[in-house]
């Protein structure tokens, strides 16, 4: 099976969408094949979905390639900068002349001193001199709670982190996901709410994530509030595309292929940028 993907492919539902497209051909086709060669910008925190995608694929005992056509092309450089390809046997990595990649990487669920160590080699070493220290506490923070919220209700043994710093555009990606428990299928266990849009909606707010909650120590409600004024949240659950930006403004899509776990995009504004506040400076 090809998977298309052209044009600019970004953090978007219909991107997403498109990508999921292999999940629902596991039990009738053997090879799946990604195909980057019309792809003119590929956004590199997508790594992270790739890596669920071809970590379910190689779970059921089938094969995935990638094609990308010219020998120059952006998103095999993407791919071999953040050290995807490498991490799969692909080739080897590239190095990234402008330091402007943030790893991808796959981390166990309790593998708290790896992570550590990433947060700070990988991430803050990009950033440090952009943002508040106050500012990289929260990054942190939410970068754990999201990692116990696998190892308490995801049931995930591992998850898949990547991201993106971008100095002229004042900014810095980092995404999340793990393929386990979904936000809708746990909250469902205890709730009955209209769709899953709703129960993403539930999670992430004041007083639902409590230890006795349904979903008690996930901390979406804490990162939201945190988020205010420096960045924004989306969340991919299952059929649900969630996010909130920087003023508190939610947004919500269906999905048209489900998510099979969790995925967080975390886009934190650095100083410059004209939509984060000035609370710490």
């Amino acid at each position: 099976m090809i998977i298309n993907l052209e044009g600019s492919v970004e953090f978007n539902r219909t991107e997403i969408t498109n990508m999921l497209v292999p999940l629902n051909f596991l039990k009738i086709e053997d090879d799946f094949i990604f195909d980057f060669k019309k792809v003119r910008w590929f956004d590199s925190h997508l790594t992270t979905l790739l890596g669920v995608l071809v970590d379910r694929l190689h779970s059921n005992s089938k094969k995935v390639f990638f094609e990308f056509g010219e020998e120059e092309s952006s998103t095999k450089k993407i791919l071999s900068q953040n050290g995807f390809l490498k991490h799969y046997n692909i080739n080897p990595i590239n190095k990234d002349i402008h330091n402007t990649s943030i790893p991808f990487k796959v981390f166990k669920s309790k593998e708290y001193d790896a992570i550590d160590s990433y947060l700070n080699n990988d991430v803050f070493t990009l950033i440090e001199n952009k943002i508040h220290s106050d500012d990289l506490g929260i990054i942190e923070d939410s970068i754990y709670e999201l990692c116990l919220n696998v190892h308490e209700h995801s049931n995930s043994e591992k998850f898949f982190l990547c991201g993106q710093y971008f100095p002229r555009k004042h900014k810095v990606i980092l995404c999340f996901a793990d393929a386990g428990v979904s936000i809708p299928h746990k909250i469902s266990q205890k709730l009955h709410l209209k769709d899953d849009l709703e129960y993403i909606d539930w999670a992430t707010n004041q007083g639902h994530s409590t230890k006795t909650s349904a979903y008690s120590g996930l901390g979406l409600t804490t990162i939201r509030n945190n988020m205010l004024g420096l960045g924004d949240v989306e969340i991919v659950s299952r059929a649900g595309y969630w996010s909130v930006d920087s003023q508190g403004l939610v947004g919500k899509q269906h999905m048209y292929n489900e998510f099979p776990g969790t995925m967080i995009n975390l886009t934190f504004y650095l100083t410059g940028h004209p939509l984060r506040s000035n609370r710490f400076d």
